[in-house]
């Protein structure tokens, strides 16, 4: 006899919702001045003035992790916030992805050892990179494998210790000049706790979109088969600036586009949450789009940028403060930025 295998698909009104149940951040405790960084770098040896780190990326300080602490730990610390703030246990999660730039290895995937330090022994568990974006990327799957009715409780976690891409023995100006955006470069780690719902008054929507043309911009060389042990390769150099302008233009319609294509207006949005790329670029997107500054985060100048941890560390932070609350009915939206090239969308009623 032949069984039939279960028809997977589903129609529209049988898709659960995904709500979000938790959230989380883990900030390490070393805090290091963009002025220290300067005169750790040789900048006046250089002749590159005081307070360039500031004037390009607005970066006051960041925080970085020890030397005991891995990509892992800081994922874990955050995963532990958000389980905590969802009140459930580490066993009830089903898929936990971890999304990062940083990883601890090549090999296996680093949610495994965040699965092991969670304790969340019945969740099935991978990796997701894509730069910046690894964050939304994740939500976009989890947001997909919960609508299927695959899973009921996701948890998403990144760590990323971003010092380590920072080029630290420079011989002259030419080379600042080359590798500024990494000066910028701090580390933490976040998480979000994702559930299914069917409350018709939450949901998520996401969208994507790659240029594949620019796939050599920000390229970090090291660790691949192109370039596995060279030391010189593990930095990453600048985009060139008439590139990042024409590319802003283009991230700004295509988030635009987004939120037409799923009918919300700007005024619609209670906060905005970015990609950390630099205080300067984030005003200039919300002045293209027309957001008020008040509701996009900027936290780079007191954390720098974090890559796929920074919107989970200021959702996170949101919520402490009080200017979001779960179960508020507020909306989140989320513009994501990546090197590669890729533009990303998520947008979610908590």
């Amino acid at each position: 006899m032949t069984v039939q295998p279960e028809n997977i698909f589903k129609g529209e009104d049988e898709l659960k919702k995904t709500k979000v149940i938790g959230a989380g951040k883990y900030i390490p405790e070393k805090i290091v001045t963009s002025a220290e960084l300067e005169e750790q770098m040789g900048f006046e040896r250089l002749g590159v003035r005081k307070g360039t780190i500031k004037l390009l990326n607005g970066v006051n300080e960041r925080h970085f992790a020890s030397d005991e602490e891995n990509t892992s730990d800081l994922a874990a610390k955050a995963g532990m916030q958000a389980i905590e703030m969802a009140g459930i246990d580490p066993e009830d999660i089903d898929l936990l992805i971890f999304a990062s730039i940083s990883q601890d290895f090549i090999e296996p995937a680093t949610a495994n050892a965040v699965q092991y330090k969670l304790g969340a022994t019945n969740a099935k568990c991978f990796d997701v990179k894509n730069a910046c974006n690894a964050f939304i990327t994740s939500l976009e799957i989890a947001n997909a494998y919960i609508a299927s009715g695959n899973v009921e409780t996701v948890l998403i976690t990144s760590g990323e210790i971003m010092h380590n891409y920072i080029k630290w023995d420079y011989n002259d100006k030419d080379e600042i000049c080359e590798t500024n955006a990494t000066l910028g470069f701090g580390d933490g780690g976040g998480a979000i706790l994702l559930q299914a719902s069917e409350d018709e008054n939450v949901g998520m929507s996401t969208r994507f979109q790659t240029n594949g043309n620019y796939w050599d911009i920000g390229v970090i060389w090291g660790g691949g088969s192109m370039y596995m042990a060279d030391p010189d390769k593990f930095t990453m150099k600048n985009v060139d600036p008439d590139m990042v302008q024409k590319n802003t233009m283009r991230a700004a319609k295509f988030y635009f586009d987004s939120m037409k294509k799923n009918d919300i207006d700007i005024d619609d949005v209670d906060l905005y949450i970015t990609t950390q790329m630099g205080k300067y670029k984030i005003h200039q997107l919300a002045d293209t789009l027309k957001i008020p500054h008040e509701k996009i985060v900027v936290q780079c100048d007191r954390f720098g940028n974090t890559a796929a941890a920074s919107m989970p560390i200021a959702l996170t932070r949101a919520l402490e403060s009080g200017e979001l609350s779960l179960g508020s009915g507020q909306r989140v939206v989320m513009f994501g930025a990546a090197n590669g090239l890729t533009f990303g969308y998520a947008s979610f009623v908590l």
